[in-house]
């Protein structure tokens, strides 16, 4: 592509808009990190059982059925760069870096609290620092942070990808700028995930097709074997990598080959491993499985039409920013002049095939999932549409404008972020559920215990606190069987004798958990209860747990075996 050079004067402003403007995104990926209760983010939990099983194991999961029997779910197949990296970053940390940094944390939480900038009313947030599970949350948070600099590294990626391919930096800049300010990446960024190592790897693949050099086998083959090894869509773009590098009459057979004994030398074995394991390479026979058991597949697949799939993945990545989904619209239509350069047609047609294999493969899968229609799922193939972006813009818009797009993009996409961002509290004793991944976590439990309720649950101890006119009372639990219907935890605070229930905290999943019947197996999970606490004492406060559906409280025995009266554990009485 054609370079234009940029003027001093134009240099030295460009790197002030391209710090200022990453920084606006990294900014914005640091208040959703600290905005929303950890677990928030997509399957968080899950990905966070995974690392947490690499630390305490050091070997990878196996998927199997029942369901509940993962130790993270579904992720259980996923493939494990993401999960060694975050694992090898939390590993050598000393309890005392835990406890140097809960200090920290605790007054970023509550400065984001009492501010009202908190996503959601997590009594999590208000209850004492000594009934959170510090080390958990120390860790959580930072791998989020790994993530916004996952998502800082991949904004150069899509800076150098549109920068390259439109000959201008200004339009690098707003086409890095047109991804990145969505919120499906800023979620994605500032969640515990492995798509937030997918961003960057997918933009600098898609980048590495399109710019010259000797080594440029060697690097491409590098990063689609790291893609593999990051998630199974990232295999999406080997096939046009080996288009590309098939292209010159040149080596082209000696090119193709040593991007597939790259790719077979870092990703082979994991899909050796999940043939050997699952009868196929993937290991998303085995995720199916899962899901299936645990009622997550859509009865009839591809039940809803082509058109609807495309406006609720549309939706996913940038509702509510209306204003911004025309600006994208105006750039795409900038590409019909842009095909007649020959040089042009020959990238559009190589980014659009890109797209269409990542269109495809999302239509299957949200065809076979109803949570599947989500635009992150795309995310390998969406710095090909950020660049044809800014080709069309390129088109479209005079040479001496080029320097006001990046500022366009912003104000048509920041109001709508804002907006998007102001959500309103889900429930005011909605509790936080956290599951325990850290040794350091499970002293701060004060009261031991071993309550079974019916044959899936076990609490294993407990911890309460007076704050003003609320108690808060943190329950330690483990799942030992997979409940067949979905299980409802409460809090009660009664009368002495427990005569009258005069206050008290029910679980209402998924708003304030996941469903308790897709909890991992052997994971220790806390959550907090916020009660208001009556003015009359003594005070009994009770827990207990029934089935969703018919209300019915799941039997409660002691660890005498002896069956508890009305099902209920006394846990304290308030004198």
């Amino acid at each position: 592509m054609e370079n234009h050079e940029e003027p001093p004067v134009r240099n030295f402003s460009l790197i002030l808009s391209f710090l200022g403007l990453g920084s606006l995104v990294f900014l914005l990926g640091f208040y959703l990190t600290f905005a929303r209760p950890l677990g928030r983010g997509p399957d968080e939990f899950l990905h966070l059982a995974y690392i947490h099983h690499l630390i305490n194991n050091w070997q990878l999961p196996v998927a199997t059925l029942p369901a509940e029997a993962n130790v993270a779910s579904q992720e259980s197949v996923q493939p494990p760069l993401y999960y060694l990296l975050s694992a090898l970053t939390l590993a050598p940390l000393p309890g005392s870096f835990f406890e140097a940094w809960s200090r920290p944390l605790i007054n970023i939480l509550n400065f984001t609290a009492k501010q009202g900038w908190a996503l959601e009313n997590s009594p999590l947030f208000a209850a004492p620092p000594d009934l959170w599970p510090m080390a958990t949350l120390v860790s959580g948070y930072l791998l989020r942070i790994l993530s916004i600099v996952l998502g800082i590294i991949g904004f150069i990626a899509l800076y150098l990808l549109g920068k390259h391919l439109t000959g201008n930096y200004w339009l690098g800049l707003a086409s890095a700028l047109w991804l990145a300010l969505t919120p499906a990446y800023l979620e994605t960024t500032s969640s515990v995930t492995n798509d937030a190592l997918l961003i960057p790897l997918a933009g600098f693949t898609i980048y590495s097709l399109f710019t010259p050099g000797d080594r440029k086998t060697l690097i491409l083959g590098l990063l689609l074997g790291l893609l593999a090894l990051t998630k199974v869509n990232g295999l999406l773009l080997l096939l046009p990598g080996i288009i590309a590098m098939a292209s010159p009459q040149e080596y082209r057979l000696r090119r193709v080959a040593t991007i597939l004994l790259l790719v077979a030398l870092i990703a082979g074995w994991w899909y050796l491993r999940n043939l050997f394991l699952y009868g196929e390479p993937s290991g998303i026979s085995a995720m199916l499985a899962i899901e299936a058991e645990k009622g997550a597949l859509s009865p009839e697949p591809l039940s809803r039409s082509l058109t609807e799939a495309v406006v609720i993945s549309l939706q996913s990545l940038v509702a509510p920013l209306r204003p911004y989904l025309f600006l994208g619209v105006i750039g795409l239509i900038g590409l019909i002049p842009a095909l007649r350069h020959a040089e042009k047609k020959r990238v559009i047609l190589l980014l659009a095939f890109i797209l269409i294999l990542g269109g495809g493969a999302f239509i299957l899968w949200a065809g076979g999932f109803p949570h599947g229609r989500n635009a992150r799922l795309l995310l390998p193939v969406l710095p090909a549409l950020s660049a044809l972006w800014a080709m069309g813009m390129a088109s479209l818009v005079p040479k001496h404008f080029y320097a006001l797009v990046p500022g366009i993009v912003v104000l048509g996409g920041l109001p709508g972020l804002v907006d998007g961002f102001r959500a309103p509290p889900l429930y005011e004793n909605a509790y936080q559920f956290i599951p325990v991944l850290s040794p350091y976590d499970r002293p701060s439990i004060a009261q031991q215990t071993s309550v079974s309720f019916g044959e899936n649950l076990v609490l294993r101890g407990y911890t309460l606190d007076e704050n003003g006119k609320n108690l808060y009372v943190s329950l330690l639990w483990s799942l030992q069987k997979n409940p067949a219907e979905e299980i409802s935890i409460f809090v009660h605070i009664d009368r002495a004798g427990g005569e009258r229930t005069l206050a008290q905290s029910d679980t209402f999943p998924p708003y304030d958990t996941p469903y308790i019947r897709s909890w991992p197996r052997g994971v220790e999970v806390v959550n907090v209860h916020r009660l208001r606490l009556p003015q009359r004492r003594p005070l009994w406060v009770q827990v207990g747990a029934y089935h969703r559906e018919t209300l019915e409280r799941l039997v409660a025995v002691d660890q005498n075996g002896e069956r508890l009266l009305h099902d209920l554990v006394l846990i304290d009485i308030l004198e």
